[in-house]
């Protein structure tokens, strides 16, 4: 509905506006009725864009539970020929302890301090005195 307006005079500095009466616009009613007409389609429309939507999202999970079932199918039916994923990283971390013992060693042995392979048969070091600190600030 729109307002019918009403101007009382006709200088428009002084004009006073008043509605009178409101009065049913064709065009919004015409406007009004395409919509309804159109509002149905547009709702499936909406509808089917979600529900494709969704049925691709499950498809691609389904696809990917099928292709790991598969892989895991596969695995154990043939292992893999060649060495294992834990043993190639058990052997490249033995490598590079094995290294890094060889390291200590020689500045243990360097340094004068006493490694496993330099202690006696009974593991323990014979402590020789009271040590020495090396810092004037821990004595008292």
């Amino acid at each position: 509905m729109v307002p019918k307006i009403v101007y009382n005079q006709d200088d428009p500095a002084k004009r006073d506006i008043s509605v009178t009466n409101w009065v049913v616009n064709p065009v919004v009613v015409k406007e009004y009725d395409d919509l309804l007409i159109d509002l149905y389609p547009i709702a499936l429309r909406a509808i089917s864009i979600i529900e494709n939507k969704e049925y691709a999202m499950q498809a691609k999970i389904e696809k990917k539970k099928s292709i790991e079932k598969d892989a895991s199918d596969q695995m154990a039916v043939d292992p893999p020929s060649g060495p294992s994923l834990q043993a190639l990283v058990d052997k490249a971390v033995g490598g590079k302890v094995k290294a890094l013992e060889a390291k200590f060693s020689k500045l243990s042995v360097v340094s004068g301090k006493k490694t496993a392979s330099n202690l006696p048969k009974g593991g323990k070091a014979k402590p020789k005195g009271k040590a020495k600190s090396s810092s004037s600030f821990f004595e008292t």
